[in-house]
């Protein structure tokens, strides 16, 4: 459909080779890219979890034909409501618009076209994007969580001198002699360990395993043909043997941890903060502008972060009811979450019984 003025906007409900190029080309251009507006992103949670309907938006200079920006949105049920959102979204942290410029005239012709899809729901947003996306009558924007992160600055490497010599790394030294970390050497190899430890995990025996969907384990998959320069696998080892794993993202400098987890038999030596610290020593030569540590609070984050952001939802329809109830639903299964995570036996039967109701 085309729209007033410069600006052409086009609903597209396929994914031809051609648009994907120009996604590609204007994803590598901008600074806005993240790995989640990435093409490749798109097309590896397409395959997985076989959508039913996408709705790509592209934004276009009307004389040009410039392609100004893109929105990959796909329909799923969220709370019981038909919505489009964003693809592979449990797995979407920190998000940004793939816009050239946040001109009021290229916001006004993206929002015009979410509502026409009636119900859109963005998560993971920075204030900013949130302020831009609000329109007078029919969008609601909500607190989504916290977002701790490291700003790498000069004296980082300091603090991270001091932390290699914790006593849980002398202690698994002394135990297992080698403590090695491998990053992408084999990425599908590296991937098959990542589930054996996810499976020897205590987030597995409190329902939390991430693999126990096989739509995800194929996601990963997926993950690794479509953004393989942009994805890492680390893998902690001691005396050989994997006993940790960290899966993220790198992007216009920023390393973006996303899944972890180690074997619960070794709890005692921290393999988990045995491994960051050794990421850390290992990227820091590469010298990172920014390490995300994800979206939540806890201790482990906190000892290591300096700086934190919020990040907001957004809700785009012209039902204020729905908008409500979305919104009201959500933070009520966040304060569910939040109580049924310190206990387990209730967290699995919340997992077990949760598909049958509305929530996601």
């Amino acid at each position: 459909m085309k729209i007033q003025n410069s600006i052409e906007c086009i609903i597209h409900e396929s994914a031809s080779d051609n648009l994907i190029k120009e996604w590609r080309d204007l994803w590598v251009e901008l600074k806005s890219k993240c790995i989640f507006n990435s093409p490749g992103w798109f097309v590896a949670a397409n395959k997985a979890f076989a959508y039913d309907q996408i709705r790509i938006i592209t934004l276009r200079d009307k004389n040009s034909g410039e392609l100004l920006g893109v929105l990959p949105l796909v329909k799923v049920r969220l709370y019981g409501i038909d919505s489009y959102t964003l693809p592979g979204i449990d797995f979407v942290d920190h998000y940004s618009l793939l816009i050239k410029r946040s001109d009021d005239l290229i916001i006004q012709q993206l929002i015009k076209s979410t509502l026409s899809m009636y119900f859109v729901y963005i998560p993971g947003v920075l204030a900013e994007t949130a302020k831009f996306l609000n329109s007078k009558n029919n969008s609601s924007s909500f607190i989504l969580d916290d977002n701790p992160y490291i700003k790498m600055r000069d004296e980082f490497g300091v603090i991270l001198d001091r932390r290699k010599k914790s006593r849980h790394i002398k202690r698994a030294k002394r135990d297992f002699g080698l403590i090695d970390l491998i990053i992408d050497n084999d990425k599908n190899t590296a991937l098959e360990n990542a589930i054996m430890i996810e499976n020897g995990s205590s987030k597995s025996k409190k329902g939390k395993n991430i693999f126990d969907d096989k739509k995800n384990q194929a996601f990963f998959k997926e993950l690794i043909a479509e953004i393989n320069d942009n994805l890492f696998i680390a893998s902690l080892l001691f005396s050989d043997k994997p006993v940790a794993y960290n899966i993220g993202f790198v992007c216009n400098g920023v390393y973006a941890c996303s899944q972890k987890a180690h074997i619960e038999e070794y709890n005692k030596y921290r393999p988990g903060e045995v491994m960051f610290l050794k990421f850390l020593e290992m990227i820091i030569k590469n010298h990172p502008s920014e390490v995300d540590i994800g979206r939540g609070v806890d201790s482990f984050k906190m000892g290591y972060a300096n700086a934190i952001r919020k990040l907001y939802g957004v809700v785009l329809s012209p039902s204020s009811l729905k908008r409500f109830y979305f919104i009201f639903v959500h933070r009520l299964r966040e304060k569910t979450y939040k109580l049924l995570n310190s206990h387990s036996y209730l967290y699995r039967f919340y997992k077990n019984i949760k598909n049958t109701l509305f929530f996601y």
